[in-house]
C-alpha cells in the first residue's frame, strides 16, 4: 500500500496560513493572533496586557505585522503594543550619563503618548535594579515632561504612590530610591518645592550630611521649558492604571500620525527624514 505523500509548507505559506486564520477568527470575535501563536507552543493564555507577553523573535514579530493587512485591528495594536514595550526598555536598559544626549532622541521616535505608561514602568523597574543610574533617569523624566507634561505629571505620581508604600511597610531600600528620584525630581523642577519640605518632615529623625547636587551632563532642560507639578502627601492620587492595558482604540491610525506630527515638531523633520532612511537600510 502506498504511502501518503505530505505537502511540506515553506516558512512563508505557513506564516500566511495561520495570519490568514487569525484574520478569520478575529472577524468571528475570537482569538487574537498571539493567543493562537501561544496555543501552538503549549500556553494556555498569555500576558500581552501590560506583562511580559509571549516571546517572539524580532524577524517573526516583523513578518507578522507585515502580513496583516488591517493596520488598526486589535491583533496589530496589540503587536505594536508589545514591540512598544521591548522598544523603551531596550533604551533604558543603555542609557547611562555618557550617551543620554543620543538616547533621548531615540525615545522621542517611540510613540511615548501611546505607551507613557510603559516608560514610567519600565523606568520605576530600571532605578530599582540600577540605582547608581537614578541621576540619569531623572533627567529623562525632566525632558519628556518638559514636552509631555502628561507623562511627568504620572509618573510623579506613580513614584509617590511608591513611597508612600514603602513608608507603610518600613521597606528602606524602596523608600530611599524613591526619595532620591523625587528629589532629583525636585532639582529638575518636575515637582515642586514644597513636597520638599513635607519629605523633609518625614526624614527630620534621621538626617544626614548628603547634599544633592546637578551633575553637569544631566542639566539638560532649560529654564522656560521646565513644567513643574504641584503635588503632595496628604492628596488623593489617582494613579490611572488603565493605562497598564493596551486596549484597542478605534482611532489609533489618527493617533499614530498625530504622534508622528508631534514627533517631527520636537527632533525636527531632519532628524526624522534621517530615521526613515535608516529604516529603509
Amino acid at each position: 500500500m502506498a504511502g501518503k505523500v505530505m505537502k511540506v509548507e515553506s516558512g512563508r505559506e505557513k506564516l500566511t496560513r495561520r495570519v490568514n486564520f487569525h484574520e478569520e477568527r478575529q472577524r468571528n470575535g475570537k482569538h487574537s493572533l498571539v493567543d493562537i501563536m501561544a496555543q501552538e507552543r503549549g500556553h494556555t493564555s498569555v500576558a500581552v496586557d501590560g506583562g511580559e507577553g509571549v516571546y517572539i523573535p524580532p524577524f517573526k514579530l516583523a513578518r507578522i505585522m507585515e502580513e496583516i493587512e488591517d493596520k488598526s485591528s486589535d491583533a496589530y495594536q496589540r503587536l505594536t503594543w508589545d514591540a512598544l514595550r521591548k522598544s523603551i526598555n531596550g533604551l533604558l536598559n543603555k542609557v547611562n550619563v555618557t550617551n543620554i544626549k543620543n538616547i533621548i532622541p531615540e525615545l522621542f521616535f517611540e510613540n511615548l503618548i501611546r505607551g507613557r505608561e510603559l516608560f514610567n514602568h519600565s523606568c520605576m523597574k530600571s532605578q530599582m535594579v540600577s540605582p547608581s543610574l537614578i541621576v540619569v533617569f531623572s533627567a529623562i523624566v525632566a525632558i519628556l515632561n518638559a514636552k509631555f507634561s502628561e507623562l511627568g505629571k504620572l509618573f510623579l505620581w506613580r513614584i509617590v504612590l511608591q513611597l508612600q508604600r514603602a513608608y507603610r511597610r518600613n521597606d528602606k531600600p524602596l523608600f530611599l530610591a524613591a526619595t532620591k528620584f523625587i528629589t532629583h525630581l525636585i532639582n529638575h523642577q518636575v515637582a515642586h518645592e514644597i513636597f520638599a519640605l513635607q519629605l523633609l518632615m518625614l526624614l527630620l529623625e534621621n538626617p544626614t550630611d548628603d547634599m544633592l547636587s546637578f551633575c553637569p551632563e544631566l542639566d539638560l532642560v532649560e529654564q522656560e521649558d521646565q513644567f513643574t507639578h504641584e503635588v503632595s502627601l496628604d492628596d488623593p492620587i489617582d494613579p490611572k492604571n488603565a493605562l497598564d492595558i493596551c486596549r484597542p482604540n478605534p482611532q489609533y491610525l489618527k493617533d499614530e500620525k498625530a504622534y508622528d506630527n508631534l514627533k517631527k515638531n520636537i527632533l525636527g523633520k531632519k532628524s526624522s527624514d534621517d530615521e526613515a532612511r535608516s529604516d529603509e537600510d
